[in-house]
């Protein structure tokens, strides 16, 4: 039985009432009919009312209703959109059954593109059609079959067509790629430009669209190959503080403001709208690049998932593509955690972003002069599709109403962690201040320790660096300081080390801590190192702490070398038969003079129960 309770029903209707506040403002009933569609229109509604989704669409459709869009009215366009062109993608059709929807509203008539607003998000939502309803034989062969009609670009290159299937020996001679800044910035393709805060990054992108807008010939000691329209679309400051960046940035530069210039403010406006403006900008006037500061500001969804990054670029950055237009993207870096550095981390909300640009810079503060008001900056280069540019340095300096940007040369002591720089270029630079171990060399360069190994070996054959012989070891240049404090030996004669040339002398000449090897050095390593004899046993010594070989055993075995996991698996198929060749094969490679095989054993027994192996009773091996 169900009592009357007119508290419950004056709570219902008032829940009512408020769902429908949640509209654009122009939610009504459901009609029961609907005057002036045709039949298919009908036909489509119809299945759009009997779908597993029919609440969502009614909510859509019937009442406006926008809470599921963050009450976005072009994202609520969209949503419902996306749900009609399962059943159709007539984009008339689809213009007909918005209009009889709760949602229209008199902006849908503004101009947009050459179009109107409603027609411009119909062809958006048209581009990708995945999956739609077969109707067979319910309504007339080829109805359907419309398509958007690209919008009108200037340039052919970059008119949207319909996807078709070619052969690729058909094609004939591939068209050169254009860049309208060289290496970095493909035209029509994203480029990011990150870094933490304080690192000036809006201030260089900005630079870029004066270059660019100005007629300037190069940007960061880059070429500049294309000039026109640049527009800048701010989602953080706003006209006066860029106005006086711009000001300033031309007076650094000693130039007038460039006419072709152009400033679109995106904070307090809807997403949508000031992308909208932005492309219509960019159709009418033939855009070069447009600046999007910043795209953190920019994305309303969650950064962190993958599919609200890839629908911002779809709708948002792709369609510039459309006029020939280089979206230049200015991002944050994610937060570091402890021990990280900042060339380890990418922009904030991870990959995704930089998965779809073609282009990446990242910006890293080296130094801040507070005298001159000057920041170092590093320009790293993590991504490029194309050709890379080697990483480079800027200095930005702040004066009182001017601000100059100039390249400079990078040192080597700031390129040690660049894993495009030649390893031995990189550890030869890290030991120009100091000796350093090998662990030094590993936590500087960010390189595994193996090659890092590799490398001194190679550098002491040159004769470039030596070694301490205490543990542990020490390397240093023969040309730089030594542990002992004694003067720099100079640089050694022949080959230069940076710039590979040859002196008068092209055989380096051995000192007294490396007799002359008589030929070839690998050679000379290898003999020394076969050599049985008490005799030889320091220098095998030398020659296997040098590549590696740990003190002890506990240690040999945390760090083991490459050849260790192959004898392990033989003492596995036997381990009584095995267990006295792998001591000995343990005991060879620590080299420590005056060791036997039975003073390691003990210490395998145990490292081997540490790894959960069987081990042999001490009477029977």
């Amino acid at each position: 039985m169900i009592e009357n309770n007119q508290e419950l029903i004056d709570w219902l209707a008032a829940k009512i009432d408020a769902e429908k506040a949640k509209t654009n403002g122009h939610a009504k009933n459901r009609p029961a009919t609907v005057a002036g569609l045709s039949s298919t229109d009908e036909q489509a509604l119809e299945k759009c009312r009997a779908a597993k989704d029919a609440a969502r669409f009614s909510g859509l459709f019937d009442y406006g209703d926008m809470s599921a869009n963050n009450n976005n009215p072009s994202d609520t366009d969209y949503a419902l959109l996306g749900k009609l062109k399962f059943w159709t993608q007539d984009p008339d059709q689809l213009d007909r059954l918005m209009r009889l929807s709760a949602l229209r509203r008199p902006k849908w008539d503004e101009n947009r593109a050459g179009r109107t607003w409603l027609r411009y998000s119909i062809d958006n939502v048209l581009r990708e059609v995945e999956k739609t309803y077969d109707w067979g034989r319910s309504r007339p062969l080829g109805e359907y079959n419309h398509h958007p009609t690209p919008p009108h670009t200037p340039d052919d290159d970059y008119i949207q067509k319909e996807p078709e299937i070619v052969w690729f020996h058909k094609l004939g001679k591939p068209k050169p790629r254009r860049f309208v800044i060289e290496k970095v910035a493909r035209k029509g393709y994203p480029l990011v430009i990150y870094g933490a805060g304080g690192v000036a990054k809006s201030f260089a992108a900005l630079s870029g669209g004066i270059a660019m807008a100005g007629g300037h010939p190069d940007w960061l000691g880059l070429r500049v190959l294309e000039h026109g329209h640049v527009l800048y679309l701010d989602f953080e400051l706003d006209i006066d503080e860029q106005h006086a960046r711009v000001e300033e940035l031309c007076n650094g530069l000693g130039v007038e403001v460039p006419k072709r210039l152009a400033y679109l403010s995106g904070r307090g406006m809807d997403r949508s709208d000031a992308f909208a403006k932005a492309h219509a900008f960019a159709e009418e006037y033939k855009t070069v690049a447009v600046i999007v500061d910043s795209v953190g500001q920019a994305i309303t969804g969650d950064m962190d998932k993958n599919s609200a990054v890839n629908e911002f670029y779809r709708r948002h950055i792709e369609p510039f593509s459309l006029y020939g237009t280089t979206p230049i993207l200015v991002d944050h870096e994610g937060k570091r955690q402890q021990g990280e550095k900042h060339k380890d981390k990418s922009v904030i909300g991870g990959s995704y972003k930089t998965n779809n640009a073609r282009g990446v810079l990242q910006f890293i503060l080296e130094a801040y002069d507070k005298e001159e008001h000057r920041l170092d900056i590093r320009v790293r280069v993590p991504k490029i599709n194309f050709e890379p540019p080697d990483p480079f340095g800027i200095s930005i300096t702040f004066g009182g109403d001017s601000v100059a940007i100039e390249t400079r040369m990078l040192p080597d002591e700031e390129l040690l962690d660049e894993e495009r720089e030649p390893l031995d270029k990189r550890v030869y630079a890290a030991l120009a201040t100091e000796p350093l171990s090998v662990i030094d060399l590993v936590r500087i360069t960010g390189a595994v320790e193996g090659s890092v190994r590799n490398t001194l070996s190679r550098l002491m054959r040159e004769n470039r660096v030596e070694s301490t012989t205490a543990r542990p070891k020490l390397y240093y240049r023969i040309d730089g300081p030594s542990p002992d404090g004694d003067e720099p030996k100079g640089p050694p004669e022949g080959e230069d080390f940076v710039t590979r040339e040859r002196g008068e002398n092209p055989t380096p000449e051995y000192n007294h801590h490396q007799p002359s090897l008589g030929g070839d050095g690998d050679d000379y390593i290898r003999e020394r190192a076969q050599a049985p004899t008490k005799q030889n046993k320091g220098a095998q010594a030398e020659k296997a702490e040098l590549q590696g070989s740990p003190p002890t055993v506990a240690e040999f075995f945390a760090n083991p070398p490459s050849w260790l996991p192959g004898q392990l698996e033989k003492y596995r198929e036997n381990h009584e038969l095995y267990f006295e060749s792998l001591c000995a094969a343990v005991e060879a490679a620590m080299e420590d003079e005056g060791s036997h095989v039975e003073d390691v054993k003990e210490e395998v027994r145990q490292e081997l129960r540490k790894l959960g192996e069987e081990v042999p009773k001490r009477g029977e091996r």
